[in-house]
């Protein structure tokens, strides 16, 4: 309902439906986890309407990353949804750091060894991770908190790397970080 436009926003706060999505986000079901996290980053992307909200999602983002029995397509949802909620604002940064956020992006990036080298960039939670990172380290305190972080080499060596997106957005983060 929100992935083109915003127009159900009035019937999704009158219904309390966001925040029956990111309860969802720690359901016992994988799939539900998964649709939840998509939702989320629909919602999160065309403005900051529900950001307030949405603010308590972001921890459980953070667990979906890190968590060994995910899927993969959650992990990716859950890297997007986190990238939509500093789209607009920077209201956010404060929890993405302190709920650990942040630090789960990295280290899903850090995973990159583990994929296929010819994986489709939009299958691989590490190259969606480092997109996502590319795109929020926009504002100061990402570009502060990846570069103090222990993987600000491996995003230096990902750089060098044979895929041209890899390379792109690890470039990018190494631009913007020495802005800082």
């Amino acid at each position: 309902m929100c992935r083109h436009n915003c127009f159900f926003y009035g019937l999704l706060a009158k219904h309390n439906i966001v925040s029956l999505l990111v309860d969802c986000c720690s359901d016992g079901d994988n799939h539900t986890r998964n649709s939840a996290c998509f939702a989320i980053g629909n919602v999160a992307y065309h403005n900051d309407f529900f950001y307030e909200e949405l603010r308590r999602c972001i921890p459980k983002l953070a667990n979906l990353l890190l968590s060994e029995e995910e899927l993969d397509r959650t992990k990716i949802n859950a890297s997007g949804a986190l990238s939509n909620l500093v789209r607009h604002s920077n209201k956010f940064c404060h929890d993405m750091v302190s709920k650990g956020a942040m630090l789960a992006l990295l280290k899903l990036v850090e995973d990159h060894s583990v994929v296929a080298p010819n994986s489709s960039w939009c299958e691989s939670p590490p190259k969606v991770a480092l997109l996502a990172l590319d795109k929020m380290c926009v504002h100061t305190s990402f570009r502060q908190f990846v570069r103090a972080s222990d993987q600000y080499s491996l995003i230096e060596t990902l750089c060098e790397s044979e895929d041209e997106m890899i390379a792109k957005h690890a470039s990018n983060i190494i631009k913007r970080t020495s802005q800082s």
